[in-house]
């Protein structure tokens, strides 16, 4: 069932289960990114009222696709708007850092900050692409406590003062990425 917790008791088995039983994995961000948003949940594992008006009728969909399906065939997933991240920063002077903040529309996931000297294009799987030049020249675990904008902070020795640094954050479900946000772009401090 979908939650904002991870790993709970016992998911680990669920892919061995798949071949022998029909297993809907409803927990999975990508698959109904919209399904995550705060103001759907009670807590972390139980929908309010207006969240339980959108997980049924998705519910009932995915049953209905995954009786259609023999046992043991993942049920195909219809292509899904990603979930939106806003990435902001500026870099302190006074501290001589970076500081940067993401608002995130799902807090299921972990949120990671990566950063590069240049731009690109770089397939993370999934039909999710970033847009720095990879790997990054630093990557950083972005903190977040329950609704709060994640934050995280990176040196001004991490980048030449004479160009820019160039940002990004990505959203991470397990060990997938299903969302990035905008890059950010901080001109030379000089």
């Amino acid at each position: 069932m979908p939650s904002w917790m991870h790993d709970y008791f016992g998911r680990g088995h669920v892919a061995a289960y798949q071949e022998e039983a029909r297993v809907l994995a409803l927990d999975v961000v990508a698959d109904n990114p919209a399904l995550f948003a705060r103001e759907l949940w009670y807590d972390a594992s139980h929908f309010n009222r207006k969240g339980a008006e959108a997980f049924s009728p998705w519910l009932a969909e995915r049953v209905a696709a995954s009786l259609a399906q023999p046992v043991g065939v993942d049920v195909p997933q219809p292509p899904v708007a990603p979930v939106p991240l806003q990435l902001r920063g500026a870099f302190d002077a006074a501290k001589d850092r970076f500081e940067l903040e993401v608002e995130c529309a799902s807090l299921r996931g972990r949120l990671r900050l990566v950063a590069a000297k240049q731009t690109g294009q770089h397939e993370l799987g999934g039909g999710v692409t970033a847009g720095l030049h990879w790997p990054p020249h630093w990557s950083v675990p972005m903190e977040r406590t329950g609704v709060a904008r994640a934050k995280a902070t990176i040196p001004g020795s991490a980048f030449p003062a004479d160009g820019p640094a160039h940002f990004q954050a990505l959203l991470v479900d397990g060990e997938r990425t299903v969302a990035v946000s905008p890059v950010l772009t901080l001109p030379p401090r000089r």
